[in-house]
């Protein structure tokens, strides 16, 4: 049983970050955590040719950036 709730508490984490982190933003980190090229990523945010593999590296960087703030503060809420 206690795997089930380690699983549950896990799930309900990852939808609270997804949550606060928003659509855009998971939908980055859920491409670069894949196979998607950083030219693929631009493209899906509409840019294209050499700026779009520009663009979508500091997309990725924000995105990273806003994810460690949301776990953050999500550890400090836990303390």
């Amino acid at each position: 049983m206690p795997d089930a709730q380690a699983e549950l508490a896990r799930s309900m984490d990852v939808e609270r970050l997804r949550n606060a982190l928003g659509h855009k933003t998971c939908a980055i980190l859920d491409m670069a955590g894949a196979d998607s090229t950083l030219a693929e990523i631009g493209e899906f945010l509409g840019f294209g040719g050499q700026y779009a593999t520009r663009m979508a590296a500091r997309q990725v960087r924000a995105a990273v950036a806003a994810l460690n703030v949301a776990i953050g503060r999500d550890e400090q809420a836990a303390a």
